[in-house]
């Protein structure tokens, strides 16, 4: 397994553009970085339970039907495919209110994410269960998943809209090779 692959992956995954990474900013700029840390670190819960449960049921589901292991990368594929065309016509969501901030909001608001579920639910099996068979070896995959998106959640939050601006320059020809890398990954997992 190409781990820089998936690691670039999970990356890219995190920076696209989400209801949850607006929130964020607009929490860090209108109320504090404290409440956007707080919303962030429930959101960072659920990505861990999804990336856990993706983990449990996926190697249940392989061990009980190898063949779905072929569908699931396909899956995985098409999901790049949509991230990639997602990029390529990449939108600002606009977050009207901010709500209050809490830790179990960010858990609720991620957890029911569908987008997030999809991920959770291919990513594992695309790149992960293919090459790593002990549950330990796949917690360690989740775990960096985890780490990444805290990674990226951070930033989001101590920038607030700096990032935003400081990428409009050069937004187009980014999201281009994003989508481009995006396809590349979407290939290489499926086995086309």
């Amino acid at each position: 397994m190409n781990v820089l692959l998936f690691i670039i992956c999970g990356i890219l995954f995190t920076a696209a553009p989400a209801a949850t990474r607006e929130y964020l900013k607009d929490t860090a700029e209108k109320l504090s970085i404290e409440h956007a840390a707080n919303f962030a670190y429930g959101a960072l819960a659920a990505v861990f339970i999804l990336l856990s449960a993706s983990v449990a049921l996926n190697t249940l589901l392989f061990s009980s039907f190898p063949a779905s292991l072929k569908i699931m990368k396909i899956i995985c594929g098409i999901y790049l495919l949509y991230l990639a065309t997602r990029y390529y016509w990449k939108k600002r969501y606009e977050i009207n209110t901010i709500r209050k901030p809490l830790f179990s909001a960010g858990f609720i608001s991620e957890i029911r994410n569908p987008e997030l579920i999809i991920f959770a639910f291919t990513i594992i099996p695309g790149f992960v269960l293919p090459h790593y068979s002990t549950i330990a070896d796949q917690m360690c995959f989740v775990l960096l998943l985890t780490i990444i998106c805290f990674i990226s959640y951070a930033i989001t939050i101590i920038r607030g809209s700096k990032t935003k601006t400081r990428l409009q320059t050069r937004s187009k020809t980014v999201n281009i090779i994003v989508s481009l890398f995006l396809i590349y990954s979407a290939i290489s997992v499926s086995g086309i």
